[in-house]
C-alpha cells in the first residue's frame, strides 16, 4: 500500500503535472494527497490525467486526495486544516484511517487543528496522520534559524502525546521544506501505536525536491500474501547503505506484547519486512552487477573524451560502487556454498 503526500505549491503548470505523474507511476501509488494545489479542482480532468479513479477535496479546496480503483475511500470528517478518511480494500488486513493535514501558519489557528484531530482519533484500527504541519518539534529540525518560539513546538508535542501517535521516521533529506536560506522539517507522517498490529512496517521516504519548495513524502506499508515462504538472512545485505536504518525503524515500531512473546512478534515482523525490503529495495544482485559495470564503461569513455578532474572523480565513484556490489555478490556465493555444504552433509548423515 503506497501513499504519496506532497505540498506541491501549485498544480496548474505542466512541469508539476509531469513530475507528479512520474512519481505516481514509478511508485505505484494507491493514495495521493496534494496540499495547496492553488487551482480549481476539475475532478474528471485531474483523475484522468494522473490515472486515478476518484478524488476528494476538503471544504476550502486546500487538500485533494486521489485514490486508485482498487481502494474504497469514505470521507469521515471535512475540516479546513485536515481531511479525515477511512480506506478499505480487499488486500488490506483492516480498514485504515487517514488524516491528511495542511496546517495553518499561525499557531493560534493550529490549536483548533490539534483539538479536532484528537477528537477524530479512531477508537481502534490503524491510523495514519500526515502532511504539512507548518511547525517543527524542536530546533534540531531547522537549519539556518533557531526554529522560532518554543510555545508552538510545545503545543505540537503535546498534541502528539495526547493523540498517542508515533513519528514514523524517514529516509532521505533531514528537511522537507526550504526557501534556499532556511531548511525545516515541516512535513511528516505519524502512525497510531497499534499500527504494528496490522502492518509489518511503514517506510517514509523524503523524495527529491523539485518544482516545489516542499519535498514529496512516500509512505509504503508492505502487505504480504498469506502462505508459507522460506526466509534466510543474506549477509550481503549488511553492505547496503540503508540496511541498518530499515532494521532500526522496523524494530522500534510499537508492540504491545511483553517478554518472550514480544521478542518473537518483533522478530517475525522484521523477517517479513526484510522479505519485502530484499525484493523492492535491495533488488537482484546480478542486475546490480550488470548496471554497475555499464556505468563504469560509460565513465571510462567520458574520461577518454574529457580527462578532467570531474570525470575522474565520477569514474572513481563508479569503480567504488562496482567494488561494493562485487563484494555483495561474493558474500552471496560464500553463503550459498556454505548452505549447500550443510545440506549435503545433512543428507549424508541421514543416509
Amino acid at each position: 500500500m503506497n501513499c504519496l503526500l506532497w505540498n506541491i505549491r501549485g498544480l496548474g503548470n505542466t512541469k508539476s503535472l509531469q513530475r507528479l505523474h512520474t512519481l505516481v507511476d514509478r511508485h505505484r501509488v494507491n493514495i495521493l494527497a496534494i496540499f495547496e494545489p492553488m487551482t480549481v479542482l476539475d475532478h474528471r480532468f485531474m483523475t484522468s490525467q494522473l490515472g486515478f479513479h476518484q478524488v476528494i477535496s476538503n471544504s476550502n479546496n486546500k487538500i485533494w486526495v486521489f485514490s486508485s480503483e482498487d481502494v474504497k475511500v469514505e470521507r469521515l470528517l471535512d475540516h479546513d486544516q485536515f481531511l479525515h478518511l477511512r480506506v478499505s480494500a480487499a488486500f488490506l488486513p483492516a480498514d485504515v484511517f487517514y488524516s491528511f493535514v495542511y496546517a495553518k501558519c499561525d499557531h493560534i489557528e493550529r490549536r483548533h487543528l490539534w483539538d479536532s484531530l484528537i477528537q477524530a482519533k479512531p477508537a481502534s484500527g490503524p491510523w495514519l496522520v500526515g502532511g504539512d504541519f507548518n511547525v517543527v518539534r524542536d530546533a534540531s529540525e531547522c537549519l539556518g534559524t533557531s526554529g522560532g518560539r518554543s510555545l508552538p513546538m510545545e503545543e505540537f508535542n503535546d498534541f502528539i502525546l495526547q493523540s498517542g501517535l508515533v513519528d514514523a521516521g524517514f529516509e532521505g533529506s533531514s528537511f522537507t521544506w526550504t526557501n534556499k536560506s532556511i531548511w525545516k522539517r515541516l512535513d511528516r507522517v505519524f502512525v497510531s501505536v497499534d499500527w504494528g498490529d496490522h502492518f509489518h512496517s511503514i517506510r517514509i521516504q523524503h523524495l527529491p525536491r523539485t518544482v516545489s519548495d516542499h519535498c514529496p513524502l512516500l509512505a509504503s506499508a508492505p502487505i504480504f500474501a498469506r502462505g508459507p515462504s522460506s526466509f534466510r538472512f543474506q549477509s550481503m545485505w549488511i553492505r547496503h547503505h540503508g540496511f541498518l536504518q530499515t532494521v532500526r525503524l522496523n524494530w522500534h515500531l510499537p508492540c504491545h506484547l511483553t517478554g518472550m512473546p514480544r521478542l518473537f512478534a518483533k522478530l517475525k515482523r522484521l523477517k517479513n519486512h526484510l522479505k519485502w525490503w530484499n525484493r523492492d529495495v535491495f533488488g537482484n544482485i546480478f542486475d546490480k552487477i550488470n548496471e554497475a559495470e555499464k556505468l563504469v564503461r560509460l565513465a571510462e569513455v567520458t574520461c577518454e573524451n574529457d580527462p578532467s578532474d570531474l570525470s575522474w572523480q565520477s569514474l572513481s565513484k563508479c569503480n567504488a560502487d562496482l567494488a561494493n556490489v562485487t563484494a555483495m555478490e561474493d558474500d552471496f556465493w560464500k553463503q550459498k556454498a556454505a548452505c549447500n555444504w550443510l545440506e549435503d552433509g545433512e543428507s549424508t548423515t541421514r543416509i
